[in-house]
């Protein structure tokens, strides 16, 4: 599972390599970005996640067709008027074979939006994407399942500070494998100073005609 969306570089990134270096092996089951969430039980299909991430478009844009027995699609930016106070957002699922429309109100929209990516059950928990502190130690028992168990054998802080220094040890001595973001995320934290070191010294013009050799550079 992953937080951030197709058209993020870090979480987008890793929907890319999963497609071209374990397509056969890697399953993934979650995704949460801006735009909304998303679960399939089988595996979301790689190959429309790459189009999404060349299109530069957020997981609200996965076809719902795609979709196995049970997974669903909540998409945040589709809403219609339940009255003049409230609004209800759509919820696509696969139920008994047939694309189903739900409409949840503020509150089921709510829980499912902040608990769909934590509470799903996987291997490797990547943080593609996400407010500094979302896991902190007030809230990292939503990390847990009924039994007390945390949903992933271990967390790949790819986006910085996901979780707080509280939570990481609390969750490391509930047994979770947890890669730091100092370590996973050097390499983008580098390239993008060297994106804005450019910025600053070069105009527009400068940075076009430097940009082959200043790029290679970075790499």
């Amino acid at each position: 599972k992953i937080s951030g969306g197709p058209d993020g570089d870090v979480a987008g990134n890793e929907m890319l390599n999963l497609y071209k270096f374990y397509p056969k092996t890697a399953k993934l089951l979650a995704i949460t970005d801006v735009s909304g969430t998303i679960y399939d039980p089988e595996g979301l299909d790689l190959e429309e996640l790459c189009k999404l991430f060349h299109e530069a478009l957020p997981i609200r844009n996965y076809p719902p067709n795609k979709l196995h027995e049970e997974g669903f699609l909540l998409d945040l930016k589709t809403k219609k008027d339940e009255s003049a106070f409230a609004q209800q957002t759509l919820l696509l699922k696969k139920t008994n074979g047939r694309l189903i429309e739900d409409w949840l109100s503020g509150n089921e929209m709510n829980q499912l939006y902040r608990n769909n990516l934590h509470q799903i059950k996987v291997d490797v928990f990547v943080t593609g994407g996400g407010r500094p502190r979302t896991l902190n130690e007030s809230n990292y028992n939503q990390y847990l399942d009924l039994e007390g168990k945390p949903t992933s054998k271990a967390i790949v802080e790819g986006a910085n500070l996901y979780l707080t220094p509280e939570a990481r040890r609390a969750l490391e001595k509930l047994g979770v494998l947890i890669f730091k973001d100092s370590s996973c995320n050097k390499g983008g934290v580098i390239c993008s100073s060297f994106e804005v070191l450019g910025s600053l010294c070069l105009t527009e013009e400068e940075f076009l005609k430097e940009k082959p050799q200043f790029v290679q550079e970075v790499l």
